[in-house]
Formats: structure tokens, C-alpha cells, sequence
């Protein structure tokens, strides 16, 4: 009796395994097709100047949420870029169409993916109406920032990146 039920509950586990890895799967599968539609979209075509400028210049800080993606640059201090969904003619990002963003926005700055360069950070806020927002954020790591802002002393071509 005893092995029986051993056997079961070690079915009954594999077939939880099977049934977690197969969900796994088609969620990777949806968030890859909604980066392809992302990137074939009116939006993408929209921010990829914004990209080409944060990559040109260092970005000390990515925010994306609902309304858009807003970009904090390190040099000159104080100095942002946003990309507002209704201001471009949008509707605002859903849940599902910010981790798509996140995905691009790690493709096409691939700094980003770096841990030790900067911190990713998802915040979720409950509203009045019982809905979540969610909200997420790339960091600058101050180890990175004071390393760029070294290097200037020792590569020339680094300042130029930097304004």
C-alpha cells in the first residue's frame, strides 16, 4: 500500500512538472509573438529615435509604466526624454505590452541586461478600483556611474559619449 501511494504522489508531481513547463512555455511563446508585434507596430517606429539617442547618450535611469517610457540621462544632469503614449496618439500599454517593451528596450540597449551596470526594479501600486498598475525601472548602479565618469580622464572618446 505503501508503494503505491509513493508511485502515485511521484505521478502526481511529474505530472505537475509537465503541466508548469508546458504554461511556461506558452507564456514564453505569447511574450515573444507580442516583441515581434511590438516591433512591427506605429509605436516602435515612433521610439526608435529615442533609442538611437539613448544609445548615443548614457540613459542614468529607464522607466517604463502604462503612459509610456521616460528616459533620465546621466549628462547633462537633469536632463529626460519621454515617449507618452497619448501624446504620440496611442492607447496606453497594457500589462503584457510593458514586459514586451521591456524585452525591446533590452534588445536595443543591451546595457541594460547587465546586473552589475543596473538594477531592475517592478513596482506594482493597487488602485482605488481594485485594478494594479505596474511600473518598471532600469537604475544605474553608482559603481557604473563613477566608472563612466572616470573613464573621461583616461579615454577622451568617453566625454563625447557622455554630453
Amino acid at each position: 500500500m505503501l508503494r503505491i501511494l509513493s508511485v502515485f504522489f511521484a505521478v502526481a508531481a511529474l505530472i505537475f512538472l509537465l503541466v508548469v513547463l508546458i504554461r511556461q512555455h506558452h507564456r514564453t511563446r505569447m511574450q515573444q509573438l507580442r516583441v515581434r508585434k511590438l516591433y512591427a507596430s506605429p509605436v516602435f517606429e515612433a521610439l526608435y529615435p529615442m533609442l538611437r539617442g539613448a544609445r548615443r547618450h548614457v540613459p542614468e535611469r529607464v522607466t517604463v509604466d502604462k503612459t509610456g517610457v521616460i528616459f533620465y540621462y546621466l549628462t547633462p544632469a537633469g536632463s529626460s526624454n519621454a515617449f507618452l503614449m497619448k501624446e504620440h496618439g496611442f492607447a496606453y500599454l497594457t500589462p503584457e505590452q510593458q514586459e514586451a517593451m521591456l524585452v525591446v528596450l533590452e534588445e536595443c540597449l543591451p546595457t541594460l541586461r547587465e546586473n552589475d551596470h543596473y538594477h531592475f526594479r517592478k513596482k506594482s501600486q493597487r488602485l482605488l478600483n481594485g485594478c494594479q498598475d505596474f511600473s518598471y525601472s532600469y537604475t544605474m548602479s553608482n559603481s557604473y556611474k563613477i566608472t563612466l565618469a572616470r573613464s573621461t580622464y583616461y579615454d577622451p572618446r568617453m566625454e563625447a559619449k557622455l554630453r
